[in-house]
């Protein structure tokens, strides 16, 4: 029984790896490299236009080299950057924002509440501090542009197994 549910498992495991197609990022240098399958979002930038695009990935054409989008689709020499969300960043940059909101929130109503207490600078520069940490974090720090002019690389790889001859 045990050589049965090994046998179809790993059975399902190479029909659903027979015909995967992969957009990788190379980076120069760098012996990791940034996978995109289909169904993922991808956020791109065309050579001569300035304006970023979100599509998702509906499949990858491997000899014709394009990238096959809901709507159209696209060669992968067409494509001049590749913007990624670098999650950590602003996650820490939204926290110290909600920190500063509350920071002033709670500084204001012990404002009102407590007359030996002061709402001074030192207590406004803490909030103003993290918050424009916070926005720095969330709007420069998360994102990260990968641009195909000079050292890196993109490319559409097929792991596909071979056809069986018969």
């Amino acid at each position: 029984m045990k050589l049965l549910y090994c046998t179809l498992t790993l059975l399902l495991i190479s029909i659903s790896l027979s015909g995967q197609k992969i957009l990788r990022i190379e980076k120069y240098d760098d012996p990791k490299s940034i996978e995109y399958y289909s169904g993922q979002n991808l956020i791109y930038q065309l050579d001569g236009d300035e304006r970023w695009r979100t599509r998702k990935i509906k499949s990858l054409d491997y000899e014709n080299q394009l990238i096959i989008f809901d709507v159209g689709y696209e060669p992968i020499s067409n494509i001049k950057n590749i913007k990624r969300f670098n999650k950590i960043p602003k996650y820490l940059g939204m926290t110290l924002m909600r920190f500063s909101a509350a920071w002033f929130i709670y500084g204001g109503i012990t404002e009102l509440v407590n007359e030996d207490w002061s709402f001074d600078r030192n207590i406004v520069s803490i909030g103003v501090g993290a918050f424009v940490t916070g926005f720095i974090l969330s709007k420069f720090a998360s994102t990260k542009i990968y641009g195909f002019e000079s050292k890196n690389r993109l490319r559409i790889i097929d792991i596909s197994w071979p056809e069986p001859r018969g």
